[in-house]
């Protein structure tokens, strides 16, 4: 049952911990051996009168230990909330971009201007690259802080933090290892691969080994791109405005994630608190013993007691690094992994499907019979009267649904009445004028002219296009 899986799980437990299960036991045969002693008769058998003292010691102990675990849990939830905010942020500034740069694609392609979308595509590559590195550079920072540092130097030897930086800056830079999406496989994560669209150049390598934060850096080059293309985006500076300020929010979340993973908790607090519980674990035996006299329940108890107080101390140690490389720290890696995916998510080429009905080469397949580009019909009403109707599929949006050439062509394919009128506007005045061909198409009647308002296939439309009518 999942309760039996809950108690027995020995993976992430600290009541499972051979520490833990060794001091557990230890503790119980001392009580066991001091019963035997008391049985016995022994003279040097421990006699207590009084607990008062054994009550005075274990609340002062409980409550140490109680309030550490309280102060480590706030650590590890404001360690959760600022990362799902850094990603957050980071996430929001990429769409927002993404956003601005496809919108402007749309318009430049309206206007035949292909050079504008080959620039924004290469930001939009680069900008993907890039924002996948900063994620990559800040989850490999916060689980390499130093609070990890000190736990994988503790076994040899006890360094200041300063002193541990200076090795870091004699060490030199390290990349983390990466591997590119597209050899990337869900199944089998390895460790603390992170993925990335592209590996770092040469030329960036070079730079980030110069450098003293590689995150800032990498900071700096988003928003170099970013500020590079404010004149070609299609949108008002102070809507862009907000990404700078989504990439600001995100870089506040990692600094407060970076102070959980870079300052511990206080020493003397931990050390003061580690010699209490030590001690009163060795009085546990002598009071427990004198006040149940019994070899059975005596040393269970001694066990469960010593369990819960020397557990609860190793859960508050496990929750004040929440950034290490345990299986009950946070998983910066699988943070990285979703955030790569909403990266990859923005960019897919169904996006433009939904938001752009009409993209390039898939017109034909989204105009079905009836269907109108109302883009290339310019009355206001006309638009709002097939809209509000529902008679025929009309699009609102789109990009360049049907070439001008087009769009003649295949009228009768879309079963659409067109009238052409005498003064028609610039967009289609190259176009020659085959009036029987426009009033009769599809097998419906041709459009009649009726004062104050025009007519198609029975249905009066006040105030249609000056130069077409499409129903």
């Amino acid at each position: 049952s999942c309760l039996g899986l809950l108690y027995l799980e020995r993976r992430g437990s600290v009541f499972y911990r051979l520490d833990s299960l060794f001091g557990g036991l230890l503790v119980a045969t001392l009580g066991g051996l001091v019963q035997y002693s008391r049985d016995h008769g022994w003279e040097y058998a421990p006699d207590i009168h009084h607990h008062y003292g054994f009550q005075a010691l274990a609340a002062g102990v409980t409550f140490a230990i109680v309030f550490r675990t309280q102060l480590a849990w706030n650590r590890y939830w404001e360690a959760v909330t600022q990362l799902h905010f850094m990603y957050s942020k980071y996430a929001d500034a990429y769409q927002q971009f993404y956003a601005f740069a496809e919108v402007t694609k749309h318009h430049a392609r309206k206007n035949n201007d292909e050079e504008k979308v080959e620039m924004i595509e290469e930001k939009q590559r680069r900008l993907r690259a890039n924002f996948a590195l900063l994620s990559t550079f800040s989850a490999d920072r916060l689980s390499n802080g130093d609070n990890q540092r000190m736990e994988e130097l503790h076994a040899h030897r006890i360094r200041s933090r300063a002193a541990m930086r200076v090795d870091k800056e004699w060490k030199g830079f390290q990349l983390p290892e990466m591997v590119e999406r597209g050899e990337f496989q869900r199944s089998q994560i390895d460790g603390q691969a992170f993925v990335v669209f592209e590996r770092p150049t040469r030329e960036q390598i070079q730079v980030l080994s110069r450098t003293f934060d590689a995150v800032s850096t990498v900071m700096y080059w988003i928003i170099w791109d970013l500020v590079d293309c404010i004149k070609d985006l299609d949108v008002p500076p102070p809507i862009q405005s907000r990404m700078y300020q989504e990439l600001s929010n995100g870089m506040l979340g990692f600094y407060n994630c970076l102070k959980i993973a870079d300052v511990p908790f206080p020493l003397p607090y931990a050390q003061l608190l580690g010699l209490l519980l030590i001690a009163f674990s060795c009085l546990i035996p002598f009071y427990v013993i004198i006040f149940t006299s019994s070899a059975v329940i005596g040393p269970i108890l001694c066990f469960f007691l010593f369990e819960s107080l020397w557990c609860l101390n190793e859960v508050a140690k496990e929750l004040e690094n929440p950034f290490g490389q345990d299986l009950n720290d946070i998983s910066v890696l699988d943070f990285h992994i979703r955030f790569v995916d909403v990266l990859e998510d923005v960019g897919l080429s169904e996006q433009n499907l939904v938001l752009w009905p009409h993209s390039p080469g898939l017109a034909r397949s989204w105009l079905g019979p009836g269907s109108v580009d109302v883009e290339f019909v310019e009355s206001y009403d006309l638009q709002r009267f097939w809209q509000t109707h529902g008679k025929y599929n009309a699009i609102d949006r789109g990009e360049a649904a049907l070439r001008e050439e087009d769009y003649w062509e295949h009228m009768p394919e879309l079963g659409v009445c067109v009238q052409h009128h005498l003064q028609p506007r610039k967009k289609f005045q190259d176009k020659p004028k085959e009036p029987q061909k426009m009033k009769a198409c599809a097998g419906e009647p041709a459009p009649s002219t009726v004062s104050g308002s025009q007519q198609c296939a029975g249905v009066q439309v006040r105030h249609p296009a000056p130069d077409l009518l499409v129903c």
